[in-house]
């Protein structure tokens, strides 16, 4: 009996290892890198106080308003779909509400690949020339500094990764890019169901076990089964607080999941998340609003509001002085002023102290050793703003010296330079020095370069052609160094593509007595063509090729080069 027991056993153990329970289907390909843990948390956050967030609807679903599903197939690109195909067709879309010709889907309900932004554009130009997946950063940074390229400038091939946008394709990317990129706090699904709420699509990295692959209509990815695959980067596009889960669009075709949808709980998504970001977009002022379009449902959630915003990312020092607190914060477009409002230790609300033109403020008004909490309100020529969010702290002190505040306002140069990257900044009246630091993607750390007396820095030693170089800067004081500022991004000038090669070049043959006519097709951009012509010598048939005209010879045959201001071809 124990052994037909073991048989059976061995039979069904065999049957599995031939069909498993779980698989990865070849056609259905992951692609998403870890970020750095040191630059993840050097980048901006959504919610650098923790406010907390209450009244949260119950439910939010943004996938109305999100392209067709799409199929990466067998190419790592997850990042880019996720990104430029779900991200930003949304986003572009959201802000032409009523534009009478932009549409995700034709008619015929088929993707609109005019109004669909290529995940190839940006794979192709962040996988190092290899099929190995990419960073969420690095596709969110393209977007911000060359824009996303309409689908039909490059459509996707999942077989090409490798090749390069075309100048056409860039040209029409620049019309597209986003403002910034900001991470997001996954230690606590609030944080993310936030940005839900205020209509931003949340990107997420998060990790695949087999039982991911086989997700059908409404499961919920809840555990993990088998063995893990890797990363993968979807985007967020709702929650469901009656199901604890939050809803994803996938890049697999509409045959996975719920028609290409899933669904992962809170819980669940806590541990697995490895990195999530929201991507704030470039918004310009569309013209064309004509019908509405009826192929693409209407957003579900629009927020709109006149008044001016308050400004953000607001420090006030502590301890760096004995007799007064300095705040400094972010400026806002178009404000004229600032008020500042200050609770103190046994104050029952917030009262005005001050204002201030510029984006700084001491308040001398203070105590040593006692904790104020401050607010700041925005004023323009016709309104003002709420108060800030949140509330920081700042207070003076007899004691030792404390380091400096975080530095505010980094910004770097990109693509106005071939050789090197400027980095300015806001000053820092606290500070007597700064220093300044460059991540190293080898080492995986910010490595210091140099220091600046002044809120500038000129960086000679950047990478060429276009690549891409991260900074934070510190303040120092009294041989303290303060809390880094926000990474920023810069990067040299990028190779000018060469002009395409001119076709359709006939020349006439005995048409004129005195000369040879020449047509070629035009070449989009052109300014100008030079014309070369093959000049034979010798007895031996040899000869070269001269840049026309030239003094007449015999014997010769002619060849088209186009010239622009940079490159021969």
């Amino acid at each position: 009996m124990r052994i037909l027991k073991y048989s059976i056993l061995t039979s069904i153990l065999f049957s599995l290892a031939l069909n498993p329970v779980f698989a990865q289907p070849s056609t259905r390909s992951l692609g998403m890198q870890r970020e750095s843990s040191e630059l993840l948390s050097s980048l901006r956050d959504t919610n650098p106080y923790g406010i907390s967030h209450r009244g949260l609807a119950s439910n939010v679903d943004l996938s109305p308003s999100m392209p067709p599903v799409g199929n990466q197939g067998e190419q790592g690109s997850c990042v880019a779909w996720s990104t430029a195909y779900a991200t930003k067709s949304f986003q572009e879309y959201i802000e032409r509400k009523g534009s009478k010709d932009w549409s995700l889907r034709t008619p015929e309900g088929n993707p609109n690949y005019s109004k669909i932004f290529s995940p190839a554009f940006i794979y192709n130009q962040i996988n190092g020339g290899r099929d190995n997946g990419s960073l969420i950063s690095d596709a969110m940074r393209v977007i911000v500094e060359m824009g996303a390229a309409p689908w039909d400038t490059m459509p996707y091939n999942s077989a090409d990764y490798r090749t390069r946008p075309s100048q056409a394709a860039i040209d029409a990317a620049s019309k597209y890019k986003a403002k910034e990129f900001l991470r997001v706090k996954t230690t606590d699904i609030t944080e993310v169901k936030a940005q839900l709420a205020e209509g931003k699509p949340v990107v997420a990295g998060v990790l695949v076990y087999e039982n991911f692959f086989n997700l059908k209509g409404n499961q919920i990815y809840k555990e993990g089964l088998g063995k893990t695959y890797g990363g993968h980067a979807i985007a967020i596009v709702g929650y469901d607080d009656s199901k604890n889960a939050v809803k994803f669009i996938n890049s697999w075709g509409t045959d996975w999941g719920d028609q290409g949808y899933g669904y992962i709980d809170y819980r669940w998504f806590i541990r697995i998340c490895q990195g999530a970001f929201v991507m704030i977009d470039q918004v310009e002022t569309v013209s064309d609003q004509g019908k509405p379009d009826s192929t693409t449902p209407e957003p579900t959630l629009v927020v709109s509001d006149s008044n001016p915003v308050a400004p953000s990312s607001i420090t006030a020092s502590q301890g760096s002085f004995t007799d007064k607190v300095l705040i400094n914060w972010e400026v806002v477009p178009n404000a004229v002023g600032y008020e500042i409002h200050r609770k103190g230790p046994g104050d029952s609300n917030f009262g005005k102290i001050g204002l201030a033109s510029t984006n700084s403020f001491n308040d001398d008004g203070v105590q040593p050793n006692l904790a104020y909490r401050y607010k700041i309100m925005t004023l323009t020529d016709s309104s003002v703003s709420d108060l800030s969010q949140g509330e920081v702290i700042g207070f003076a002190k007899t004691e030792e010296l404390k380091p400096p505040p975080k530095v505010l306002g980094v910004k770097a140069t990109q693509g106005q330079y071939d050789n090197k990257i400027e980095l300015t900044w806001e000053p820092g009246g606290a500070s007597s020095e700064y220093q300044i630091f460059k991540w190293n993607k080898a080492q995986k750390r910010y490595n210091p370069i140099g220091n600046s007396k002044v809120n500038s820095y000129v960086d000679h030693s950047a990478a060429k052609k276009g690549i891409v170089e991260f900074y934070v800067v510190s303040g120092k004081l009294g041989g303290k160094t303060g809390e880094p500022s926000d990474a920023v991004s810069g990067f040299t000038a990028q190779p000018k593509t060469p002009p395409a090669k001119p076709l359709g070049l006939v020349a006439s043959r005995g048409s004129y007595q005195n000369k040879v006519e020449l047509k070629w097709q035009k070449v989009s951009g052109a300014s100008k063509y030079f014309v070369f012509r093959y000049v034979k010598s010798g007895w031996i048939g040899g000869g070269a090729w001269e840049k026309f005209p030239k003094r007449e010879r015999k014997n010769s045959s002619m060849k088209i080069c186009l010239l622009d201001s940079h490159t021969i071809l």
